[in-house]
């Protein structure tokens, strides 16, 4: 069923997925299922079955899928954070690491994933350098993270503002607070 990319081009492939899902009705089956969709060699098919896999417990097919295609895009790099994250932290900060070196889209949510890591970690100095660096990049929404990270915006001097503000009322790095 899955060969087959006419489907699309007539506007019959939900039809043939929900045959599809009808048809498999245990783990076996669409573990199986997972496998002839894999070699479709169709991008959303293939995407499908990632989360096929996810959904069946084999989260490294998942993963390994989502690692395979990243790139350009936002999502290859977001899902497998996301999933990461309580799992293997070490593992989805590599991963936001890698996201803000090649994703070509938003990077916001990587910055903050990265900000909030530092700060959860006490790493002033990374800390520092990545509220430093997000204005500078045009593919980070510098206003999105100033506002996660700022205290009302207060003296319009972001995002290093943000950043004493953020120290300020945390308490993290009291030997570094500048004097008031």
């Amino acid at each position: 069923m899955y060969f087959n990319g006419f489907y699309d081009e007539f506007g019959a492939s939900d039809v043939m997925k929900d045959q599809a899902n009808a048809i498999c009705t245990n783990r076996d089956e669409n573990l199986k299922r997972a496998g002839i969709m894999m070699k479709s060699g169709y991008k959303t098919i293939e995407k499908a079955t990632a989360n096929l896999h996810l959904e069946l417990g084999k989260e490294d097919k998942f993963t390994a899928y989502y690692e395979s295609v990243q790139g350009r895009e936002e999502e290859p790099y977001r899902l497998p954070i996301d999933y990461y994250k309580d799992r293997n932290h070490g593992k989805a900060v590599e991963i936001a690491n890698l996201a803000i070196q090649k994703c070509k889209k938003d990077q916001a949510p990587f910055f903050l994933f990265l900000l909030q890591d530092a700060k959860e970690k006490g790493d002033e100095a990374l800390f520092k350098k990545l509220m430093q660096s997000a204005p500078r990049r045009k593919l980070v929404n510098s206003t999105e993270v100033d506002a996660m990270y700022s205290h009302d915006a207060c003296c319009g001097v972001l995002p290093m503002c943000a950043y004493f503000h953020l120290l300020h009322e945390t308490n993290l790095f009291s030997s570094t607070l500048p004097n008031q």
